[in-house]
């Protein structure tokens, strides 16, 4: 049986995000990213984390320590990059700390 279409799931998956439904494709993204941010910030931090949501390239973090928000607006370019790098491409444009 000849195979039409041979690319990996990695790429299926993405091409699919790309042209499928939007509010999908959010959902997926911040699942991902709030695993992203569970390994890179640690449990104890991510622990101070209300709500993280990803809609329209916009990543919105909520967070309970008004330290935590401090050092997360000081940080938010290199967090931006972080999580950019972890996805494989430039999905998150801005941060939003609140």
């Amino acid at each position: 049986m000849k195979r039409f279409y041979d690319e990996h799931i990695g790429d299926a998956m993405k091409n699919f995000l790309k042209k499928g439904n939007a509010k999908l494709a959010n959902n997926y993204y911040e699942n991902k990213i709030n695993s992203i941010l569970q390994d890179k910030l640690g449990s104890l931090l991510a622990g101070f984390t209300a709500q993280v949501t990803f809609a329209n390239a916009k990543l919105i973090i909520k967070v309970d320590s008004s330290s935590l928000k401090n050092e997360l607006l000081n940080g938010k370019d290199q967090l931006k990059k972080i999580v950019n790098k972890e996805l494989g491409e430039i999905i998150v444009q801005t941060i939003i700390v609140q």
